[in-house]
């Protein structure tokens, strides 16, 4: 990661000498720095010290170690390697994975967290910080594209060559209930780095979460339990005749997070649903949330939950590979979501 940020240092340098501001990527000091930050923005219901105790075990998760960045823009570009260089004026991350095109294997990648400090607001750094990191990510080998999910609408990101997709929420209350009943099997948290079953045949493109991303979702769950002492979900899944899903628990937010599914039909999607419903209620959570796909919207069975549009979570692409448009991005599971 290092001597990757000294790469980007040395090709923005060009910039540099333009704006005054510089790519970088943090140590691991930068980190711990701008989480004591954007505690206000994205702690809820947690301490400073808790909150960056929740991002020490993220960053720990095999899946991050293997694939994320955390990037800087900074003032006085000129800096040596890490972090060195003048006063950070915006912040994001990436998250590296795989994903194919035309049958092709390549690479995507994820923006989450672009953060400006609110006395630093209104200069647009943080539309510099998303053109600089995108520029860096498209020189990847096989890089296909570069998503994000907006919680502060489109304008934003669109300046910066990024389209919206259309999304909707499917939701639905949690109920009483035994979990297991009619399911043929409840999943093991354990089960889920090592048993991720294919995506859909048939697309273009798609972005497929591995294992071990799931399983971040679920190291969330387990960092919020601990931290606020609220019970687990029994379980990560479920399976019933061709469909299945896999979940983890959003206890800051009172909701069963639907990460995945496949196999859908309408009477194992039904079946599922209904588990994590039972699911939800063991674990104390009000509700059930499954983000939109072509395939669950197909498949999903009459009367159960409402059908949302949805402006948070936004999913938005910009496309590197000339052969990739932005329609051709229409599986976006919540697992893809960081």
């Amino acid at each position: 990661m290092r001597g990757y940020g000294r790469r980007v240092q040395r090709e923005e340098r060009g910039d540099v000498e333009q704006d005054g501001l510089g790519l970088f990527v943090a140590t691991d000091e930068d980190k711990v720095a701008r989480d004591r930050l954007t505690h206000d923005a994205w702690g809820a219901k947690l301490s400073v010290e808790q909150y960056l105790e929740r991002e020490a075990r993220l960053r720990a998760h095999p899946w991050t170690r293997a694939g994320m960045t955390t990037w800087l823009l900074r003032e006085g570009g000129a800096g040596g390697a890490g972090g060195a260089g003048g006063r950070v004026v915006a912040s994001c991350e990436s998250f590296r994975s795989p994903s194919t095109l035309d049958g092709r294997a390549g690479t995507s990648f994820a923006i989450a967290s672009v953060y400006t400090e609110p006395s630093l607001r209104g200069k647009g750094y943080a539309g510099v910080l998303m053109r600089r990191v995108a520029e860096a990510l498209a020189r990847q080998p096989s890089a296909h594209a570069v998503t994000l999910y907006s919680d502060v609408g489109a304008a934003l990101y669109e300046r910066a060559g990024y389209v919206a997709v259309p999304a909707f929420d499917r939701v639905l209350a949690a109920s009483a209930g035994d979990p297991a009943e009619g399911v043929d099997a409840l999943v093991d948290e354990r089960e889920l780095a090592s048993d991720v079953p294919p995506g859909p045949a048939g697309e273009r493109f798609l972005i497929w979460p591995t294992g071990a991303q799931l399983d971040w979702h679920v190291e969330r769950e387990r960092a919020y339990a601990a931290l606020l002492g609220r019970p687990r979900l029994v379980c990560a899944g479920a399976r019933a005749g061709t469909t299945w899903a896999r979940w983890c628990g959003n206890l800051k937010s009172g909701t069963l997070i639907v990460l995945l599914t496949g196999g859908e039909e309408p009477d194992g999607l039904a079946r599922v649903l209904r588990a994590a419903a039972r699911v939800a209620h063991r674990a104390e959570l009000a509700s059930v949330s499954v983000w939109e796909t072509p395939p669950l919207a197909a498949a999903w069975p009459a009367g159960v939950g409402t059908r949302i549009a949805r402006d948070g979570s936004l999913p938005m692409i910009r496309c590197f590979d000339a052969a990739l448009a932005p329609e051709d991005f229409r599986i976006v599971p919540r697992a893809l979501w960081v």
